[in-house]
């Protein structure tokens, strides 16, 4: 009987490890299976699996951080895992069902090689049937995916001409403006003495201070800007990106700017994001349709 009890009380609080099927990943053994999803996108693999278990949020982050390595992952930041190629990262979106077991999502992710990356690239885009492409942009990738189409494009313009262009071209293909979010500035300064949390944020800092030791930089900016359009059950989303960088020499002694202090790079990144339809089980959030 106390042999029994210590065993229940081992499953409680050290729950058993299973592995998703294929991928080596370790999962707490009360995980319950409720969609998996192929997000695949060009020479991008990956798949989304939802789970259920009776661990919070604090147990399951615990479990992984202690699991993973054991299967030969490393660990990004609390959420994410890499090995080799591989990413694993994991989500935990809300639920509405009476259930009130633990929600998570799990990603797994194969990053495709530079030549897999730059395969479409391309200085004459490709054609494109639904909606219009901005002209003399350059190609970086066009890729296929199980939902539709993602694309990016490098013009030497301004952002808010390439916004504008879209604008009033995007009707042109039956497309209605559904939501915008106007050109927006955020600014990213130089701080090498600054505690950076995750791997990403290192790599932008490692990159700004190299500018910053090249060219005298002292912060970079980003314009920001977004069209999201509908047509029918489809929906087509467009961000606008553009750098632009600081330098001293042209702020004055009192810490104001200039009138061109800031000086645009040239170029524009154009993302387009093309679904023909929402996959079923993503229209609302909850327990995929069946």
């Amino acid at each position: 009987m106390v042999k029994k009890v210590f065993f229940l009380l081992f499953l409680v609080l050290f729950p058993l490890t299973i592995y998703a099927q294929d991928f080596n990943i370790p999962l707490p053994q009360d995980a319950e299976k409720e969609s998996l999803r192929d997000m695949s996108m060009g020479p991008m693999k990956m798949e989304i699996t939802c789970y259920r278990t009776n661990l919070n949020k604090n147990s399951l982050i615990a479990f992984f951080k202690k699991e993973m390595p054991k299967a030969g992952w490393q660990q990004v930041n609390p959420f994410a895992f890499k090995k080799d190629n591989y990413m694993f990262s994991i989500t935990f979106p809300p639920s509405y069902l009476k259930d009130k077991r633990q929600r998570f999502m799990v990603a797994y992710t194969v990053l495709p090689d530079e030549q897999q990356l730059t395969s479409t690239r391309k200085d004459n885009p490709d054609y494109l049937k639904f909606m219009p492409v901005y002209p003399r942009a350059k190609q970086a990738f066009l890729w296929d995916s199980s939902r539709g189409m993602t694309a990016s494009y490098q013009s030497s313009d301004q952002i808010k001409d390439v916004v504008l262009f879209y604008k009033s071209t995007m009707p042109n293909y039956g497309w209605v403006l559904s939501e915008e979010t106007p050109i927006s500035k955020k600014v990213i300064k130089v701080n090498p003495n600054k505690d950076v949390g995750s791997e990403y944020q290192k790599e932008i800092e490692k990159a700004m201070k190299g500018m910053k030791e090249i060219r005298g930089i002292k912060e970079s900016s980003f314009y920001l800007a977004r069209l999201s359009f509908q047509k029918n059950k489809e929906t087509c989303v467009i961000n606008f990106q553009s750098l632009d960088i600081r330098d001293p020499k042209k702020i004055k002694a009192d810490g104001s700017e200039s009138p061109d202090t800031e000086e645009q790079l040239k170029g524009t990144r154009i993302l387009v994001t093309y679904i023909e339809k929402l996959p079923e089980g993503l229209k609302k959030i909850g327990r995929p349709e069946k």
